[in-house]
């Protein structure tokens, strides 16, 4: 019973572990430091690789198609009110690399349409860093604000968010992530429930199994 005691309080201590929230903000890229690279500035600017970048998740930017960009491209207004980012290449991709031992989230993502479009639908997708897919969706957003969507995708790896297939008509906007610093996923509410219960279960097995014995 005491083994599962301090198990239950590794577990609680790894959930106390403070994690450390990024917003990558794309905003005005006419001066091409630290946001747009490759000599290009202005509003059809590519967007620099080393752009919302920690010491513990390394994030790029690709499109993703038969001729994929490089990069994704700032543009300055017009997607649903706000700037943001797109690419010519089909879908878009921000890719998100675990440097150091812990757990990386993906958090949120707002999406908008071009010329503040407000039937258009923008398809996402969440891989982990074997291409194995986590969740599908799609979002239409309103025409003069983005629309918010939450993910709580976790790994210990890496995560892939893309978003298509025109990510010419849909961008995207304020990439939330979080990294906790541990090494192992923390479990859901409800995974948290169901061990406390094996936990209690198992120690009530113990005392009757020693009542018996005496």
């Amino acid at each position: 019973m005491r083994k599962l005691l301090l198990g239950l309080g590794a577990l609680v201590a790894l959930a106390a572990t403070p994690a450390s929230a990024v917003t990558i903000t794309f905003n005005n890229a006419t001066s091409c430091v630290g946001l747009c690279g490759n000599n290009l500035s202005g509003p059809n600017g590519l967007i620099d690789q080393g752009f919302g970048d920690t010491a513990n998740v390394n994030v790029t930017y690709s499109g993703v198609g038969s001729n994929p960009e490089s990069s994704l491209r700032f543009w300055n207004g017009g997607y649903s009110g706000s700037d943001a980012v797109w690419t010519n290449s089909g879908r878009g991709q921000i890719r998100f690399d675990v440097l150091t031992p812990g757990v990386l989230k993906l958090v949120s993502v707002d999406f908008g349409g071009y010329l503040n479009n407000p039937s258009r639908s923008i398809a996402y997708d969440v891989y982990d860093l074997s291409l194995t897919n986590l969740v599908s969706g799609s979002v239409n957003p309103p025409a003069l604000s983005m629309a918010t969507v939450s993910f709580g995708q976790t790994s210990t790896t890496g995560l892939i968010f893309q978003f298509g297939p025109d990510a010419y008509a849909g961008g995207v906007q304020n990439i939330v992530y979080e990294f906790t610093p541990g090494g192992t996923i923390v479990p859901e509410p409800a995974t948290w429930a169901l061990m406390i219960g094996g936990f209690g279960a198992a120690g009530t097995m113990l005392r009757r199994r020693r009542a018996l014995a005496a």
